[in-house]
């Protein structure tokens, strides 16, 4: 099915808000680097603590069944926001026909 042009509209707002939104994202981590770098240096902020893999034929699988689990989240989170958007957006209405005949 065809989208609307209000439709298609929207949309490319949305998504120039979005390149908006994202290029303030990355103007505020690159000033947050900044701050951190001159405050503690090139010094780790948090330290990691030492892991080995005791045995790869237990750990590969769980971290492929995380991997999956992580994904249908993900599907789950992006359908759930559709329909909430879809819920909330503003009903369209279309305008009345209009007379002919000049009579009101």
């Amino acid at each position: 099915s065809a989208t609307s042009p209000t439709v298609r509209r929207a949309e490319a707002e949305l998504d120039v808000k979005s390149r908006t939104s994202i290029s303030g994202i990355v103007l505020c981590s690159l000033v947050s680097a900044v701050i951190v770098q001159s405050l503690i240096g090139s010094e780790l902020a948090l330290r990691p603590g030492a892991y080995t893999v005791r045995s790869p034929l237990v750990e590969l699988p769980l971290y492929v069944g995380l991997g999956i689990l992580s994904g249908v989240t993900a599907i789950i989170f992006e359908r759930v926001t559709s329909g909430a958007r879809a819920l909330f957006r503003p009903p369209t209405y279309k305008p009345a026909p209009s007379s002919t005949d000049g009579s009101q």
